[in-house]
């Protein structure tokens, strides 16, 4: 099952790359990583942790070659692409109180520059 969910990893990250090369001049490469990060929830809702953590390192490399300037080099010339990729990364589990009571979520806008809270009281408990 692992094997065949790491073909699928393969498989869906040739998609989102081809994808996000026809979308390069209308989307940002903010949203073109949404899609990459979207890519990976799927992959960890329907796969598993093993393809999710092959998906999550390839993606960021398959980002990083074909959609960060100078393109096709692991070299980044813009280090606030580089934060973005590993802000987007972490918030999953960083922003996220274990047991979810009494949490505060902050959802900012980098293009803004402002933040805003919002309380999560009525967030299922477990």
């Amino acid at each position: 099952m692992q094997l065949k969910g790491c073909l699928a990893t393969l498989l869906l990250g040739g998609v989102l790359a081809g994808i996000s090369r026809l979308l390069m001049p209308i989307l940002d490469s903010a949203n073109i990583v949404m899609l990459f990060l979207l890519g990976v929830v799927l992959i960890a809702v329907r796969l598993g942790r093993v393809p999710a953590i092959l998906a999550a390192i390839l993606y960021v490399a398959i980002f990083d070659f074909f959609f960060v300037v100078p393109h096709f080099s692991f070299a980044v010339s813009d280090g606030a692409v580089c934060a973005d990729l590993w802000r987007h990364a972490g918030s999953g589990a960083a922003d996220r109180p274990a047991d979810r009571r009494g949490c505060v979520i902050r959802l900012a806008s980098p293009s803004i520059g402002s933040s805003a809270p919002v309380s999560c009281s009525n967030w299922p408990r477990r």
